[in-house]
């Protein structure tokens, strides 16, 4: 079975100001491949046989999407059980809904762990800085963040782009192909195998 990742990934100012701080990570705390391209998991990794059937059910929930979901950045958070380091998302309602209605199309024939099946309510959202961090050097990350500024979209915009003014669009992106977390310019399961498609929502 192929292995799947349905994910935004951050654009622009938010983009920029989360890159610096998984620099920073990466210089303080030499991480390699624990560190992740930001994103924000919409489902996943997930496996199926039907590629076909998914990536229709993918554009079908899009194109049926009539609201232009949003989210908000803000502090940081750890999951503790598995070591993850990562941002706080708070999303409307439209991308809550989003999220569950693309989880309920694909979950018939696509194996989805248990957060992926949760109801709208339930999901948390986060964009992901690190993960499968040691013991020691995740509680020395915990401590390095305790006086970090949150996340703003309002961080100061790339003088190179005199039209960046506003927080970004979701784009939201499908990859298929192999799962994997390089720290190389591509990101969770956007590893240059398989296909790969894209729909923009907003």
């Amino acid at each position: 079975m192929t292995r799947y990742l349905i994910d935004i990934r951050q654009m622009g100012a938010v983009k920029r100001q989360i890159s610096a701080l998984s620099r920073d990570l990466q210089e303080t705390f030499d991480l390699g491949t624990m560190l992740v391209v930001p994103h924000i998991t919409l489902a996943g990794p997930f496996s199926t046989d039907d590629e076909n059937r998914l990536v229709h059910d993918f554009a079908q929930v899009c194109g049926g999407q009539e609201e232009a979901p949003h989210y908000e950045v803000g502090g940081y958070g750890f999951f503790e059980k598995t070591r993850v380091v990562f941002v706080e998302i708070t999303p409307d309602e439209a991308l809550r809904q989003f999220r569950y209605r693309l989880a309920q199309a694909i979950v018939p024939y696509c194996i989805l762990r248990e957060y992926d099946r949760v109801s709208a309510e339930e999901f948390r959202f986060h964009s992901t800085l690190a993960m499968k961090l040691n013991r020691l050097t995740f509680l020395r990350i915990k401590w390095h963040f305790r006086h970090q500024e949150p996340v703003s979209p309002w961080y100061p915009p790339d003088p190179g782009n005199t039209a960046e003014k506003f927080p970004d669009p979701l784009r939201i992106r499908f990859f298929a192909g192999a799962y994997a977390h390089p720290y190389s310019g591509r990101g969770a399961g956007d590893t240059g195998a398989g296909q790969q498609g894209a729909s923009g929502l907003g």
